[in-house]
């Protein structure tokens, strides 16, 4: 008999033991993660964003007016933390009609509940973008992926805000991947949906409407999911709730947004016109500085859509670009909002593994981890209010720049090939 060569999908030692030393360092990391997290959980001590959800829902269940009620006396009737900065609901009418579902609950159960619900969505993201990416959940990689973002201060600040970013991230993974899968009038429905929750996901709308359009149907069928769903968005917390949303919540969100937590393109511009610089601009410019802070929104969005168009990458990537820009190009941004990315950051380190540069590597890894760790320039402090220091300051949004066009420039790189395994053997 002779020998002959097969190919084969052979793993080789040295491989599969570096595999097995990643998921043990995973699991290392996802624990610490988990004890990470734990400080951030708590029972008794109800602060914004939770003490808000609940009071706001619980008012909206009793007919009141969120947008007019302040908020001190009723947290100082349920033992909340109050913040003076925030005298009013400012949320969208959904997430109020959302959480009027809790009123019926006492603080501690309600919590315990919204806790759970944030846990699985905090799963369900994982899930969607491991399906999205194609890893297997056992894949090193992957797992320390996970680990890694368990880990991140966007996510331990979102845990201890209770924010709800994970259930609209949720969504709009969810769309992402019903689009992927050729799904494109369930993508505009869940969207939409998301959309109702929080405004930004509607950056991805027109993406969802157009791309890919043809036929009428298409046409009618996307329309149908949109209207479908704003319809009953709309009428479920009712049409004056979102007159008032629009007249009075946005304004007293917008006089809270000029925070230094607030890592907006719209916020960037307005805390440089604080600097002494921008002070003494302001008077010689013929426009105010909120002009040019919705300028600078209009110009992320418009840059997103504009490279796309230039680039041409693949739908992964181009969906990837807009959820960055949709998290960066509104009024705000907080740092717990960050976590929405953990798809573009997954995406562009897995695609910089596979390109045969060290360099791109290098720099895919170093701006996903600044854009997943807002705040550690809060290690530094300093008095005097400079344009250094709030340019530094904003190295997340920077990084989130980053992080886009490192995908795009990847994408357009060639791969490396796979190494070809072959294994001997007799016949």
């Amino acid at each position: 008999m002779s020998s002959v060569n097969t190919f084969s999908h052979a793993v080789p030692v040295g491989r599969t033991n570096y595999q097995l030393l990643g998921r043990l360092v995973a699991y290392a990391l996802l624990s610490l993660g988990v004890l990470r997290l734990v400080p951030t959980i708590s029972f008794t001590d109800f602060h914004n964003d939770f003490s808000h959800y609940y009071l706001g829902g619980s008012m909206f269940a009793s007919g009141l007016n969120a947008y007019t009620e302040p908020l001190e006396v009723h947290c100082q009737r349920m033992d909340f933390v109050f913040d003076p900065t925030i005298p009013y609901a400012a949320h969208p009418p959904l997430i109020l009609a959302f959480f009027s579902l809790f009123s019926s609950l006492s603080p501690p159960v309600a919590y315990g509940v919204w806790l759970a619900i944030q846990i699985a969505c905090f799963g369900g993201c994982v899930d969607i973008a491991r399906r999205i990416l194609g890893y297997r959940w056992s894949s090193a990689p992957w797992l320390l992926m996970v680990a890694l973002f368990t880990n991140a201060i966007c996510v331990q600040t979102l845990f201890y805000y209770s924010q709800v970013q994970l259930l609209v991230g949720l969504l709009m993974y969810a769309a992402i991947l019903a689009h992927l899968r050729g799904k494109p009038a369930t993508a505009c429905g869940i969207i939409t949906l998301a959309a109702a929750f929080k405004l930004y996901p509607a950056v991805l709308l027109p993406w969802f409407f157009f791309k890919g359009i043809g036929q009428p149907g298409q046409t009618v069928r996307r329309a149908a999911s949109i209207g479908v769903v704003g319809i009953v968005c709309l009428l479920t917390p009712g049409i004056q709730t979102w007159i008032d949303f629009l007249t009075l919540g946005i304004p007293a969100l917008s006089e809270n947004a000029a925070k230094w937590c607030n890592y907006s393109a719209q916020n960037l511009v307005f805390l440089l016109y604080k600097t002494p610089p921008g002070i003494a601009l302001a008077s010689s410019l013929p426009a105010s500085p909120k002009f040019f802070a919705v300028l600078a929104s209009l110009a992320v969005l418009v840059a997103a859509y504009s490279s796309l168009a230039f680039f041409r990458p693949e739908k992964r990537v181009a969906l990837a670009v807009l959820l960055a820009a949709a998290m960066v190009g509104g009024l705000v941004t907080w740092s717990h909002y960050l976590s929405v990315l953990f798809l573009p950051v997954a995406l562009l380190w897995k695609s910089a593994s596979r390109v045969d540069d060290r360099r791109w590597q290098v720099a895919a890894y170093a701006a996903g981890v600044l854009l997943m760790m807002p705040k550690l320039d809060c290690l530094y402090i300093d008095q005097y209010f400079s344009v250094p220091r709030v340019l530094l300051h904003f190295y997340p949004l920077f990084a989130a720049g980053l992080v886009t066009g490192l995908l795009l420039l990847v994408s357009q790189t060639r791969p490396r090939p796979a190494p070809l395994q072959i294994e001997s053997g007799s016949g």
